[in-house]
């Protein structure tokens, strides 16, 4: 059986258990967590799951320009998606 393609998962993850369990399984490595421009389009997609609702205003634009000076080709964003109540 062909294995997939290695992903670098280089994260930020306010969960230590999921920095810990990728860590274990060779999935992530270390990142400098204070700065993504350094390193300018190192990765194909970026996927930024449940980030923006927890953002000033202010900050929601300096953080899209961050991850999209990271990716590649793409960012992927994804919020909370609950029912109506």
């Amino acid at each position: 059986m062909q294995m997939p393609p290695r992903t670098l998962d280089d994260h930020l993850d306010a969960f230590a258990a999921n920095v810990e369990l990728c860590t274990r399984q060779g999935l992530t490595e270390p990142s400098d967590r204070s700065n993504c421009r350094h390193r300018a389009k190192r990765l194909d997609t970026v996927l930024a799951r449940e980030i923006l609702e927890h953002l000033r205003q202010e900050d929601v634009q300096k953080v899209v320009d961050s991850l999209e000076s990271v990716a590649r080709q793409r960012v992927i964003f994804s919020t909370p998606n609950f029912p109506d109540s």
